[in-house]
């Protein structure tokens, strides 16, 4: 994924593969040559956490996080 298809993702609610909620996109770290290396994701009540490129999908206009285990 390119930084130009990160930007349209931010503030957008991502989901698993199960359709359940995983956070909203907060921000993005690139690689130098300007692709999305990892995603920053608000999970609520102050967590956050960080999905590496390698285990996210984009389908229909959202992100879906595919599992470790599966990845």
């Amino acid at each position: 994924m390119q930084s130009s298809e990160a930007v349209g993702f931010l503030g957008k609610p991502v989901e698993d593969l199960y359709g359940r909620n995983v956070g909203v996109v907060v921000g993005f770290s690139l690689k130098t040559n300007g692709d999305v290396e990892s995603v920053g994701l608000d999970q609520g009540s102050g967590s956050f956490s960080e999905v590496k490129a390698s285990r996210l999908l984009s389908h229909e206009q959202a992100l879906i996080v595919i599992p470790m285990w599966k990845a």
